[in-house]
């Protein structure tokens, strides 16, 4: 890997990483609420 490309791979990265965390919170606590709503 070139020196200009390691920071780049690794924004991208710690991008993906975020998204894919902030995706599976919010499913958590959706399927919380449905889950609660419906138990009630």
């Amino acid at each position: 890997m070139d020196v200009l490309t390691l920071p780049l791979f690794l924004v991208l990265l710690v991008r993906y990483v975020l998204y894919n965390f902030t995706i599976h919170v919010y499913l958590c606590l959706i399927l919380n609420t449905v889950c609660k709503s419906m138990t009630v």
